[in-house]
């Protein structure tokens, strides 16, 4: 499996104070860093402990920062030792450095710069937590610049984690009360956390399956994995049933229609030419999601 995307090396600052790019030492923390990486993403939806003394959510988000914390932490240790490291000149990581800009600002000139930092404890939606995302997707980067089979593995970890979702839904469709563990005892309780969390982990395998079709050279398998995927993605799209997704769902697919149409170069050419070169699967898709946002309700009444 292959993309036909790559990194342009003129696009990269290369930061390094030897020639050893690489050492066993910083290898072997590396590799452990990546799995660790892995392990937090497939736990993520998954886990559901329960105590008397925290949720399920926050259970959720104590994985989440300390599996990426520890994942971090091993891979800036390899990055102390050899001194190397990767920044894409790209307009997402301008855009994020700026995002995290105003992020601190924000939470400097709040009433209560602790509660706006850390929160009350582990909570997601916090400076902290905004922050230490951004940096995971700088540590992403490293990971992939020079592996780029790794973005599959990340991938992967994903669709993995929503199998186990779709197979706990599809069998609590036929009865909420198997699988409930004692905890899931109605019909829109999800591993995940909220129902709508499902929805948006949906809307992602819907798009990144989509992605993977137009994008990598599958093999058979794969492919047909792929179109699996986004039919079941699609079917739990519906039955969650939010305005919101089907909308951000919608953006993007029509933007990246208009950036595969304009790639083909058909501009002022004739009329023919133009409507064989439009990308007539991504403006179906589009045209679905877009009807959805705003007659979802009715269509999942009828049906």
């Amino acid at each position: 499996m292959q993309s036909n995307s790559s990194f342009n090396e003129e696009q990269v600052i290369h930061v390094q104070s030897h020639t050893n790019l690489q050492t066993p030492q910083k290898n072997k923390l590396e590799k452990i860093s990546f799995l660790i990486l892995l392990i937090t993403i497939i736990l993520s939806p998954l886990i559901f402990i329960t105590t008397n003394y925290s949720s399920i959510d926050s259970i959720k988000s104590e994985t989440i920062i300390f599996g990426l914390l520890i994942s971090l932490l091993l891979y800036s240790i390899s990055l102390f030792k050899t001194k190397v490291i990767f920044i894409p000149k790209s307009p997402l990581i301008i855009t994020g450095f700026l995002v995290i800009i105003s992020t601190i600002i924000s939470t400097v000139l709040s009433s209560n710069i602790q509660k706006s930092l850390f929160g009350q404890g582990f909570e997601i939606y916090t400076a902290s937590f905004i922050i230490l995302m951004f940096l995971t997707s700088l540590l992403i980067v490293q990971f992939v610049y020079k592996n780029k089979d790794r973005v599959l593995y990340i991938y992967g970890s994903f669709v993995f984690s929503f199998i186990i979702l779709m197979f706990f839904h599809i069998a609590r469709l036929f009865s909420s009360s198997f699988l409930s563990f004692g905890v899931f005892n109605s019909t829109i309780s999800t591993l995940i956390g909220k129902w709508t969390d499902l929805g948006i982990l949906s809307g992602f395998i819907f798009l990144l399956s989509f992605f993977a079709i137009r994008t990598f050279n599958l093999n058979k398998k794969t492919r047909l994995l792929s179109f699996i995927l986004l039919i079941i993605s699609f079917f739990f799209l519906l039955i969650i049933n939010s305005s919101i997704i089907w909308f951000i769902v919608s953006l993007v697919l029509i933007t990246y229609g208009i950036s595969e149409y304009i790639k083909k170069e058909v501009l002022g050419t004739g009329i023919k030419k133009i409507l064989s070169k439009i990308p007539y699967i991504t403006l179906s898709l589009f045209i679905i999601s877009f009807v959805l946002t705003f007659y979802s309700i009715t269509i999942i009444n009828i049906l």
